[in-house]
């Protein structure tokens, strides 16, 4: 017996990669989150997320938002709900990002395209826009799940201090990771990314 799916359900199916496994791991992990997590699917699924995964990082990155998907540091998972939730919020945040901006603006700051100084101020820019994202998202949720789960805003937002050079530097790292290992599309730039931060 053939199944056949058209286009549209397709993107329905390939957007649901490793969800299931995901909330699986967040509901083991935080008892609370049994009453969010239909909330939280659905925002990955909106985002336009193909899929989600879970991984050890280096580098202090608790999570890569990629073309393809989001991968989250295991260690994620030993802070606190709240903490826990502005990660995936932030990360998500970029897959809207990608949907909106595409990925020739998201990676133009590492090809080139843009002078290192500008594209510093556009990372800066995107990073900030996905803090007061995931802001906005636990703020929602506090509203709609009540106090008694005591979510918690940050008190202070990852990247809004993070100065211009720092990007720069990171950019220039980047650059030339990307240019040792070489790309044919801009695609291919998030597995050097992801290769470059992952661990073993």
């Amino acid at each position: 017996m053939k199944i056949i799916v058209n286009e549209s359900q397709f993107r329905v199916l390939t957007e649901q990669q490793g969800i299931e496994d995901f909330t699986a791991r967040i509901a083991e992990e935080y008892a609370d989150s049994v009453y969010m997590l239909a909330f939280i699917t659905h925002f990955i699924r909106t985002s336009g997320c193909q899929k989600i995964s879970i991984a050890s990082l280096k580098y202090g990155a608790m999570g890569v938002s990629l073309v393809d998907g989001i991968v989250i540091n295991d260690q994620a998972f030993n802070y606190s709900f709240s903490t826990f939730l502005y990660i995936i919020f932030h990360e998500t945040a970029h897959q809207y990002q990608y949907k909106k901006y595409g990925v020739d603006a998201m990676y133009n700051c590492y090809t080139g395209e843009l002078p290192v100084e500008e594209g510093a101020k556009w990372m800066k820019q995107v990073e900030n826009v996905a803090d007061e994202f995931a802001t906005r998202k636990i703020r929602e949720m506090q509203q709609k799940f009540g106090e008694e789960y005591q979510l918690k805003e940050p008190e202070k937002l990852i990247y809004k201090d993070t100065p211009v050079e720092q990007f720069v530097q990171l950019i220039n790292l980047f650059k030339e990771e990307i240019k040792k290992q070489g790309y044919q599309n801009k695609e291919e730039i998030s597995e050097i990314l992801f290769n470059y931060v992952k661990n073993g």
